[in-house]
């Protein structure tokens, strides 16, 4: 498939609003996410519920996938079909970690490295290929990054609600970034892991309900790192653009000194804080890659 010539919109559901790509990669994954959390708490109970919840995120996303480009190949040599995959994989895995009461000394670390296993897969063309140091040096920034941010992801701080907001904020980033690289559909796809991870979000404010569990971390999170080396990789995406993007993994920090209140209105209102935060940092990666221009061909 050539990233720079999707075919969107497929006709299997009619020349409607269904059928628009702004429908199935923000409206259509949003409504997904919401209503699949809902249904896995229910089904989940009080306990497993919870934590199975934040699978939402990711089978929303798939079916935001299926609807945008159909089904992927069996066996995929394309980097986009590979993130079905990885999806699915990570959601197995996070699921398991979960329903098995895994200790936590083995769980965060799965959080941790399942990402950077589906991101090796993804650029298993580029790592076997020949390297000159500019490759070598995007490779190890790449995987650097990634786990930078899939560590930030399991530290919660401030708020439960902080990681999805982390991972809203680096989709829509990639999404941005994508879109002034023409970088389709892999924009379309970031687009709607944001909308995906928004539409569990919804659960969580003002008030936490579910919490960040693997279940949410892997899935979410191995994604997002998929899509993101994907972009890096194969796509004329700014790497400087990308690189920016990974201070979004930081907005805590620039608002953890800042108090909107005191007990419960500092808790309500502190998550709105981090997502100004981000937003600034994602308006500003985006302008990066708007006028800095593509990066040099992928090496």
């Amino acid at each position: 498939m050539d990233i720079g010539d999707p075919v969107l919109g497929d006709p299997i559901l009619g020349g409607s609003i269904f059928a628009d790509p702004i429908f199935q990669a923000a409206i259509l994954p949003l409504a997904a996410a919401f209503v699949l959390s809902g249904v896995l708490r229910a089904a989940g109970r009080e306990g497993r519920g919870r934590v199975l919840a934040g699978g939402s995120i990711a089978i929303a996303f798939l079916i935001a996938y299926v609807v945008l480009l159909g089904l992927p190949e069996w066996r995929p040599a394309d980097p986009i079909d590979k993130v079905v995959y990885i999806a699915l994989g990570a959601l197995f895995v996070g699921a398991f970690a979960d329903l098995t009461a895994m200790p936590v000394q083995i769980k965060y670390p799965l959080i941790l490295v399942v990402p950077l296993f589906g991101l090796a897969w993804v650029a298993g063309p580029q790592i076997r290929g020949p390297l000159d140091l500019a490759g070598v040096a995007t490779l190890v920034l790449l995987f650097a990054a990634s786990g930078v941010g899939t560590y930030r992801l399991t530290l919660r701080e401030g708020s439960d609600l902080t990681p999805s907001i982390y991972l809203v904020a680096g989709a829509a980033g990639l999404g941005l970034i994508g879109l002034f690289a023409d970088a389709n559909p892999l924009f379309h796809l970031a687009f709607a892991l944001a909308a995906s991870t928004a539409g569990f979000a919804l659960w969580n404010w003002p008030v936490n309900r579910f919490v960040p569990s693997a279940t949410l971390l892997v899935g979410a999170g191995s994604i997002l790192v998929a899509l993101a080396g994907t972009l890096v990789l194969y796509s004329g995406a700014s790497r400087i653009a990308m690189a920016a993007l990974v201070l979004v993994f930081f907005s805590d920090k620039f608002v953890e000194t800042v108090r909107l209140g005191g007990g419960r209105i500092n808790t309500a209102l502190r998550p709105l804080a981090v997502v100004g935060a981000s937003a600034v940092i994602v308006l500003a990666s985006a302008a990066l890659g708007f006028f800095i221009g593509v990066a040099p061909e992928a090496f």
